[in-house]
C-alpha cells in the first residue's frame, strides 16, 4: 500500500497542492479492515461523493489515489513479501 506521503507527492505533481483530507477519508476503513480496507471507498462512486463534499480538485485527488493503489499491486507482479512468488500461475500462453 502506498504511503500517505506518496499520495501527497502525486497530488503535488499533478494538482499542485495536497489533499490530505481526501486520503484520510479514503483510507479510514484501514482502522477496521487492515490491508483489506480497499473493499470500501476505493471505487468511482466514492470519488463522486468526494466531488460533492470537497470539490473538483479533491475528486481528481481521489481518482489518483485509487489509481496509485491499484497500480502498485500490479507493479509488484504477484510477489509476496520477501520477494517470493505468490504461487499463482500466469494465464498467458
Amino acid at each position: 500500500m502506498p504511503s500517505h506521503k506518496r499520495h501527497l507527492e502525486i497530488d503535488q505533481l499533478f494538482l499542485k497542492r495536497e489533499y490530505r483530507h481526501v486520503h484520510k477519508y479514503l483510507d479510514l476503513p484501514y482502522l477496521l479492515f487492515g490491508a483489506r480496507h480497499r473493499i470500501l471507498r476505493h471505487d468511482f462512486d466514492t470519488c463522486l461523493k468526494v466531488l460533492l463534499m470537497f470539490g473538483r480538485g479533491a475528486f481528481l485527488s481521489s481518482l489518483l489515489h485509487i489509481m496509485l493503489d491499484e497500480g502498485e499491486g500490479k507493479w509488484k507482479g504477484g510477489r509476496r513479501r520477501g520477494g517470493k512468488r505468490s504461487g499463482r500461475r500466469s494465464t498467458r500462453s
